[in-house]
Parts: C-alpha cells; structure tokens; sequence
C-alpha cells in the first residue's frame, strides 16, 4: 500500500483524504512493531550466544544492532505521521467549524431584507385582514383576529380558501426565507456543537476495516 503523507502534507487536504492516509498508515504500524520486535529479539539472542561462548563476531553484532535502530526509527516515523496527519485532521475541523460559524454570521446578514421586506408584508396583510374583519364582524373584529377564529374551518368558504393558498403558493419563489433561514440556523448550531475531535474520529472509524464479530458456537 503506497502511502501518500508528503503529498497530503504538502497540500490543503480534505478531511476525508487526511482520514484515508490515516487508516493507511494504521495498516503499516503493526508490521512495523513486529519488525522492530524481531530486530530486537535476534540482537539479543546474538549476545546470549556470545556470552555463552559461541562464536559471534562483532560485525554481526553491530549489523543486529542497526537493524534494531532501523526499525525501532521506522516505527517512531510511522508514528510521528499518524500524531502530525491526526493533528492536522483535528485542526481542519477546527477551521471548518470556526468558518461555519463566520459563514452562518454573513449569511444572516444577506437575508436581513428579506426579513424585513416579508414581515412589513406580513403586517400590510394583517391589516388588510382585520379591516375586512371590522366589515363582517363589525365591533367583534378584533377578537376574532386576535383569537384566531377567523382561521376557524368554514364549510362555506373552505373551498375558495384552499384554492387561493394554492394558487398563491404556487408564485412563491424558492428557497424560501424559512429554508434559509433554516439552513443558517444548522450550519451555526453544528459548529457551536461540533467537537472536532470527536468528528476527526468519527470520520477515520468510517475508513477503518470493519470487524466481524465472531460467530458464536452451535448448540450443544
């Protein structure tokens, strides 16, 4: 398996990359670590028969020795990576997180107009109503509005009432304020949320292997 921790390093990474190279190097840390236990184990098993007096020269003895130093230096540079592209995930979340925030603020900002545009139509529409409302209802208009009956189902008028909510939803532009606003709000509630280590391990656990569970025994 090729790893590819100098190109990823070298460029601005998605996370996604970060969490594969990750998962890649996970794969080459066990066989280092039995590599550098096997160096170690036949270095000493050379002194042992030294010390007992078998015949071991001293250049043996120093190859065995730097075979232990070459391994024991590649497990410590298998491990540096997987610290520093770890790190590097965590800290990617980080800006993700903090640029959702920034991101959440600015677009808060663009629909300000809209905002202020539907609710002055708002207003303009329930003062349309209510005086419509003073005509039908005369003196009870005002509890009529404020309590909501007037939204009450007529049978007499439920007909023409849908078909106008549908004629007029349908010169509705999209997306609406609500959708926008909505999104806004998910985006600025995840990065208040979002723990990026929690999310930098998430994301690798996505590319580990997956473990089957052993099968349990047949019945006796």
């Amino acid at each position: 398996m090729k790893l590819n921790f100098l190109n990823i390093m070298n460029k601005k990474s998605t996370p996604d990359e970060l969490a594969q190279e990750i998962v890649s190097l996970e794969a080459k840390e066990p066989d280092a670590i039995k590599e550098c236990e096997s160096a170690k184990k036949f270095a000493k098993d050379l002194r042992q028969r030294k010390l007992c007096g078998e015949v071991v020269t001293d250049e043996q003895i120093k190859n065995a020795d730097r075979n232990v130093e070459s391994a024991l230096l590649d497990l410590e540079a298998v491990q540096e990576m997987l610290g520093t592209l770890m790190s590097r995930l965590i800290l990617t979340y980080e800006e993700i997180r903090n640029n959702a925030a920034k991101d959440s603020q600015k677009s808060q900002d663009a629909i300000s107009d809209e905002k202020l545009r539907i609710m002055d139509e708002i207003a303009k529409a329930k003062a349309r109503l209510f005086v419509l409302a003073e005509v039908f209802y005369g003196p009870m208009a005002d509890r009529q509005c404020k309590g909501g009956y007037i939204f009450l189902s007529d049978s007499e008028n439920d007909k023409a009432y849908n078909a106008e909510v549908e004629r007029l939803r349908t010169q509705v532009k999209h997306p609406t304020y609500y959708l926008k606003r909505d999104e806004i709000d998910r985006r600025f509630n995840w990065s208040v949320a979002v723990n990026p280590d929690d999310e930098a391990e998430r994301l690798v656990n996505k590319y580990r292997p997956q473990t089957v569970p052993p099968q349990s025994g047949g019945a006796l």
